[in-house]
């Protein structure tokens, strides 16, 4: 699957994950193929994921990343986002609440990198 592939970003690797123009089903696909990368891989992990207005955060996809978070949240180390709308926004917020992460938000992918990199 090409939406998540990990990229070299300032000599740190990066897990990129592009959410833009997906369904509900194809977003729930694309945290499944996150999930065994990233528990395969078994270490330490930077995360940007990448949506845009053409996603949307439907109860099935949240529910589905409630379950699926936990199995793997441990080894995010940091994780950024872009492309939300403000609805968006609002729904990542109760996403950080609900599992007590901590899911940055963007407005561009190079600032979103830059923060992933920053020590």
């Amino acid at each position: 699957m090409d939406r998540v592939k990990i990229i070299r970003y300032k000599n740190n690797n990066i897990l990129k994950i592009d959410y833009s123009n997906c369904n509900e089903k194809e977003m729930m696909d694309i945290v499944n193929h996150t999930r065994d990368i990233i528990l395969v891989t078994n270490e330490k992990i930077l995360a940007l994921s990448i949506f845009n207005d053409k996603n949307y955060g439907t109860p099935n996809f949240i529910r589905h990343l409630e379950r699926e978070l936990p199995k793997y949240d441990h080894l995010i180390k940091k994780q950024a986002v872009t492309g939300l709308n403000n609805i968006q926004i609002w729904i990542l917020k109760g996403i950080n609440l609900w599992t007590k992460s901590k899911l940055y938000h963007f407005d561009s992918t190079n600032d979103a990198m830059g923060f992933l990199v920053k020590e």
